[in-house]
């Protein structure tokens, strides 16, 4: 059975390509290593005729919007079923936007299910609610995909003991503490 992966971030305000974008490259590279990626963006193309270049709508009930039919039952069993949440606030934060309601939901649900929780975020000082249940808090996306991908040397198992020492600030140090040295020899 394969590792799943949930994918958290920003949606409301972000444009459907930079809702995306990320998402997609994440699966792409994700796939390929065999996890199963669960996106809450996932059947929703029709979205993105609309929503290309504009800010995409909160999803409030009622409103008639595709946004809003019931997407938090979905993404509370894709997080449920997922073995790893990764949330990605980069593109909220490169769109100037505050912190993300739904986001902020799932890293707590995350939490509350003791999910490893992998957070990529730009900023210097994020707030506690954020940092605090996260095993890892990177600051690019390619270093979180770096570190999954570094963990599929290893068994998974350990992957999901194994917590991030926050005085180990270089990326690449910490995934040799993950999976050891590279044999000389290979």
């Amino acid at each position: 059975m394969s590792t799943s992966i949930y994918l958290a971030g920003h949606i409301t305000g972000l444009s459907y390509e930079a809702a995306t974008a990320w998402r997609e490259e994440a699966t792409a590279t994700l796939t390929v290593l065999d996890f199963l990626v669960r996106s809450p963006m996932r059947e929703k193309e029709e979205l993105r005729e609309h929503f290309q270049n504009n800010p995409l709508p909160s999803g409030e009930y009622g409103t008639g919007n595709p946004i809003s039919e019931k997407p938090f039952p979905r993404d509370v069993y894709d997080i449920r079923h997922s073995d790893i949440i990764l949330v990605n606030l980069l593109p909220g934060e490169e769109a100037g936007l505050g912190p993300s309601v739904g986001t902020l939901v799932e890293i707590g649900i995350a939490y509350a299910l003791n999910k490893y929780l992998i957070v990529v975020s730009g900023e210097e000082r994020q707030h506690p609610f954020v940092v605090d249940p996260a095993d890892y808090v990177l600051p690019r996306l390619e270093d979180a995909l770096a570190l999954l991908s570094a963990t599929r040397a290893v068994d998974t198992p350990q992957l999901i003991i194994h917590r991030y020492d926050p005085a180990v600030a270089d990326v690449d140090e910490e995934i040799t503490n993950l999976i050891g040295a590279p044999d000389a020899n290979s």
